[in-house]
């Protein structure tokens, strides 16, 4: 009898590990054969302590190669590969998404893991109609699924909140298996000004669906976002008609100070949360974002996390979350 067999497509060496270890562990016991395919080292993203320690751009690629491979090894799983194709930019094109035709011929799987595209949605634990929203946007080239991680901590201790966390409108330039709120292909500020207020009104648009589903006004939701969805949280927050309960963001900043200053309506009271070995979204531009909001006399907390580079560790969540509570 053919071995059942199994293909997990990770978009970072790291990911694989926490989005389905357990699941790798438990298919590896009952008689899968599981490959691992890392597209990229997570060099850049995921690894600013390693920057920060003076590593080189190889030292780090071969110290995320080596975390990745002990991990497998302890997940047993049958075989783990890398394609090494970058980090911010991540790009997969033509010749790779035949490598990948080819492994999964080759590797013939009973099934596929991988990033969900799928808008994810968490309802109360209550189990009641509720009483609040909280609408989480993921960074650029993820997808909700990514960031309801902070959903299923929160969850508890707002049990009669709902979480929404929707896939971006466009399918990310560099990465296609993600998605992104704008394009940052060219390195053009007018550009992505164009491009962020198209994904504005996009939002806004979602954000007035989901009011009227669950009957709740600006008041009753919470606006946040990492990276690229922090910084749609923060436009979207100061120029709604009526004023939101908060913004909370992490690792963002603002896209453009003079057309925000124009636009600004409502002073909606802000959290931004950043780490400090960020390689992706320099740590400054949150103080840059602090400045503005003093300048315009709205209210900002701001916390600076050590040791941590472009992610959402737990004390920022632990931050975010008290926050919510004084707020909701």
């Amino acid at each position: 009898m053919a071995k059942k067999s199994a293909l997990v497509i990770s978009a970072h060496a790291a990911d694989f590990v926490w989005r389905c270890g357990g699941a790798i562990a438990l298919h590896q016991k009952l008689g899968y054969e599981v490959t691992i395919v890392c597209l990229s080292f997570g060099e850049r993203g995921e690894s600013g302590n390693l920057w920060k320690r003076g590593k080189s751009l190889e030292e780090i690629k071969t110290i995320r190669r080596r975390e990745a491979e002990n991990a497998a090894s302890a997940l047993e799983a049958h075989d783990i590969q890398f394609y090494d194709l970058g980090d911010y930019p991540l790009v997969v094109d033509q010749d790779t998404k035949f490598r990948l035709v080819d492994l999964m011929r080759n590797v013939n799987p009973s099934f596929i893991m991988s990033h969900s595209l799928n808008t994810t949605i968490i309802k109360p634990i209550s189990n009641q109609k509720p009483k609040n929203a909280v609408i989480l946007c993921h960074g650029y080239g993820g997808d909700g699924k990514d960031i309801s991680i902070l959903a299923n901590y929160w969850k508890n201790f707002l049990p009669d909140t709902v979480f929404i966390c929707p896939d971006a409108p466009e399918t990310c330039s560099v990465n296609p298996s993600g998605f992104q709120w704008f394009d940052l292909t060219k390195d053009d500020p007018n550009y992505i000004l164009e491009q962020s207020i198209n994904a504005e009104k996009k939002l806004n648009r979602f954000i007035d669906e989901v009011k009227n589903k669950f009957n709740l006004e600006n008041g009753k939701i919470c606006l946040s976002g990492f990276s690229q969805g922090c910084m749609m949280s923060i436009n979207l927050g100061l120029t709604a008609d009526k004023e939101y309960s908060c913004i909370i963001g992490f690792s963002g900043k603002i896209i453009d100070e003079k057309d925000l200053k124009a636009r600004i309506k409502v002073p909606t009271n802000t959290l931004l949360i950043h780490g400090d070995s960020d390689q992706v979204v320099q740590p400054n531009f949150m103080l840059e974002a602090k400045d503005f909001y003093i300048r315009n006399n709205i209210e900002i907390e701001t916390h600076l996390i050590k040791n941590c580079d472009h992610n959402i560790p737990i004390e920022a969540s632990s931050i975010a979350l008290n926050y919510i509570l004084k707020k909701i």
